[in-house]
């Protein structure tokens, strides 16, 4: 788990500061401060499609002595009993540990949830701490993707950051002491999408976000609720892309909290600047989550552009 830093070029400078994964295999070796800072790893970054290589010099391992440890791990999830249960519960979770919970209602519930259970972490347990937890790194795992991009681009040093409205009141609100990054306590806020991941490493022909796009295109897509006991809070979508010499039917289970998350969901990446991410073949692949919201609800989502 790691952070961007230091690309020059217009593409690059859009990216530093993300977090990101890196990948090791193949013989590179671990990547440490005696790492040649030429040599080039693949990284997939939250947000961007990929993976793209990058070099040594340009990331920055948040870990403790590059294992990959973080002292301080703040989880959230939000969840509901089943797809037509009106509530759902946002927990806050450090280190495997339940440190608060919130009933929502309404709609935009996932990304509300996000939101409410960082206030609820700046305002209660942010320095709850130990003065040896105090100066160690904090890893945030959020579930809305706009919503996790948003505060660590403010944890990198944008002070202009915004989501839309409502919900950028009690964004902002959150953000009065949310922790910055600083070299002696760096802070990350990583995407960590429930049911569904994103394209990471997967070579270019298993890659299922084009596959996701071209089955829509040709109709060749199913979306139903999903009658497994321990899914009852979400929905199944099977699909094939017809194009492929190797026609496979792909089978994913996905969360949706209804028409109002997925249009606040486009309205959130354009006030943060970054719409860019809501064309098809972007999206399926950094968030296949909100893309099938966005096929779901796609009149709506269209609209709300």
């Amino acid at each position: 788990i790691s952070r961007v830093i230091g690309l020059t070029s217009e593409a690059g400078k859009k990216r530093n500061g993300a977090a990101a994964r890196v990948d090791l295999r193949g013989g590179i070796g671990v990547l440490a401060n005696n790492d040649d800072p030429d040599v080039r790893h693949q990284v997939s970054i939250d947000g961007f499609p990929g993976p793209i290589l990058i070099k040594s010099s340009n990331i920055e391992l948040l870990s403790e002595g590059g294992d990959g440890n973080f002292k301080r791990e703040i989880t959230v999830g939000v969840g509901r009993g089943t797809i037509n249960d009106a509530d759902a519960q946002a927990v806050l979770v450090e280190n495997s540990q339940k440190l608060d919970s919130e009933i929502l209602n309404g709609g935009s519930m996932r990304s509300r949830g996000n939101v409410k259970a960082m206030e609820k972490f700046v305002k209660k347990h942010l320095n709850g701490v130990s003065q040896k937890q105090s100066s160690c790194p904090i890893l945030i795992k959020l579930t809305d993707l706009n919503i996790a991009r948003a505060f660590n681009r403010y944890a990198f040093g944008d002070d202009d950051v915004q989501v839309a409205d409502p919900l950028n009141r009690s964004f902002q609100k959150a953000l009065r002491k949310f922790p910055r990054n600083k070299e002696n306590n760096p802070v990350l806020v990583q995407f960590e999408s429930h049911r569904i991941s994103e394209d990471r490493f997967e070579p270019k022909k298993m890659r299922l976000g084009p596959q996701r796009v071209e089955s829509v295109k040709h109709g060749a897509i199913q979306i139903y609720p999903c009658a497994l006991k321990q899914y009852l809070d979400s929905l199944e979508v099977r699909y094939a892309d017809p194009t492929r010499d190797d026609i496979m039917i792909q089978h994913e289970i996905f969360l949706d909290y209804g028409v109002d998350e997925a249009t606040d969901y486009a309205k959130h990446a354009v006030a943060m600047g970054e719409a860019s991410r809501l064309t098809p073949g972007v999206l399926a692949q950094v968030d296949p989550q909100a893309f099938w919201s966005a096929i779901l609800w796609l009149r709506p989502f269209i609209n709300a552009l």
